[in-house]
C-alpha cells in the first residue's frame, strides 16, 4: 500500500469508505430501507419526513415508552425486548411482500413503523442497562 502512488493511495481509501458504509447499510435493517427506498426516490425516513399519521400507531408507541420508562423489572424488560424482536421480524416480513409486490406506499408506511420499533427497541436495551436484573 506504502508504495503505491498518491492517487493510487486516495482511490484505494475511497473504495474502502465506500464498502465500509455498504456493509453498514447491510448489518442494520433500517439502513437497508432507507437505501432501497432512496433507489426509488421515496426519503420517507427522512428527519422531518418519518412522522406518525397513525392515531391508533402513535397511541400505542407512546404507551410502550412510557411502559419502558416506567418498568423497574430486568424480567419485564426481557419479555418486552422479546416481543419487540418478533414485532421487528414480523415488519421485516412485511416490507419483503410490499418490496416483492412493488408496493412503494405500503413500503413507506411500514418503513415509518420500522423506524419507531426500532427505536423502541433500543431504549428497552439502555432501559434494561440502567434497570440490571432488578
Amino acid at each position: 500500500f506504502h508504495q503505491r502512488s498518491e492517487v493510487e493511495q486516495q482511490l484505494s481509501a475511497a473504495n474502502s469508505a465506500l464498502v465500509n458504509a455498504g456493509y453498514q447499510i447491510l448489518r442494520h435493517p433500517l439502513e437497508r430501507v432507507k437505501y432501497l427506498l432512496s433507489l426509488h426516490g421515496i426519503e420517507v425516513l427522512a428527519e422531518t419526513a418519518g412522522t406518525i399519521s397513525d392515531p391508533a400507531l402513535l397511541m400505542e408507541v407512546m404507551e410502550i415508552r412510557d411502559e419502558i420508562s416506567t418498568c423497574t423489572s430486568g424480567a419485564l424488560l426481557e419479555e418486552m425486548s422479546e416481543a419487540s424482536a418478533a414485532r421487528l421480524e414480523a415488519l421485516m416480513g412485511d416490507l419483503e411482500r410490499h418490496y416483492a409486490a412493488g408496493d412503494l406506499t405500503a413500503i413507506g408506511n411500514s418503513a415509518v413503523k420500522l423506524q419507531y420499533f426500532t427505536k423502541i427497541e433500543e431504549e428497552i436495551e439502555l432501559r434494561m442497562e440502567v434497570v440490571g436484573d432488578g
